[in-house]
């Protein structure tokens, strides 16, 4: 309830994304609309709203997304384990380093 939400809605949700702070919470589009440019507009859109570097965490496993990320000028900056659907899992923290 803390994050403000970004919807992609074209006839139906296709993807969204969540801000706190200058935090990308989470980026998430439909798998039926992926490579379609739904990610990269709603990651332009959090970017422009964050107005500063941003920064994010992303399963290192996640090669995709981090390849995206890397695009907006992106670096990781720190590995952890965390805990995703009760299962650990390796993640990445990572920071913007530059603006696209």
């Amino acid at each position: 309830m803390e994050s403000t939400i970004f919807v992609h809605d074209d006839k139906g949700i296709r993807g969204y994304g969540a801000v706190y702070g200058n935090e990308i919470r989470t980026l998430l589009v439909h798998p039926r609309f992926r490579r379609q440019g739904i990610g990269s507009q709603l990651l332009d859109h959090m970017i422009a709203w964050i107005g500063s570097p941003a920064t994010l965490c992303v399963a290192k496993s996640n090669v995709t997304a981090k390849a995206l990320y890397q695009q907006y000028g992106f670096r990781v900056t720190g590995e952890f384990e965390a805990c995703y659907n009760g299962k650990p899992v390796l993640a990445n923290k990572m920071e913007q380093s530059c603006t696209r």
